[in-house]
């Protein structure tokens, strides 16, 4: 009967601490409230200092040369392609005539000087006549 006494006075006794933990016996508990919890930075940390990095200077531009893909950019559109300097041509054969084997017939000319002498009549279209 002692066992059966000290279990009966063990449950009052902790929903009265819960009752009391809670506040008033019957009370609703407190809403949550939601909170982002602050960064966790170990103490070591805080001490760490590094320096701070050096830019280093800008590069330089590099003059890229107009006949780096060996196109004449002077003549037609970016799908043409006018050899920079033309290949050794049979004799009588001229680079209209070679314009005229692949396929380049009416090539204009984007820049007045005409560096190949393309447009004699100057007219704006290479190899026309």
């Amino acid at each position: 009967m002692a066992a059966l006494t000290a279990a009966a006075v063990a449950v009052p006794s902790a929903v009265l601490f819960a009752a009391q933990a809670s506040g008033a016996p019957g009370a609703r508990p407190a809403p949550a409230v939601q909170a982002t919890p602050g960064p966790h930075v170990l103490p070591f940390a805080k001490k760490l200092r590094s320096p701070r990095p050096r830019l280093t200077a800008r590069p330089k531009k590099t003059a890229i040369p107009a006949s780096i893909d060996g196109c004449d950019h002077a003549y037609g559109t970016a799908g043409q392609c006018v050899p920079w300097d033309f290949p050794k041509l049979a004799r009588g054969e001229s680079r209209c005539d070679w314009i005229r084997a692949h396929k380049l017939a009416g090539i204009t000319v984007n820049n007045p000087r005409d560096r190949h002498r393309l447009d004699p009549d100057r007219n704006g279209i290479a190899c026309d006549n």
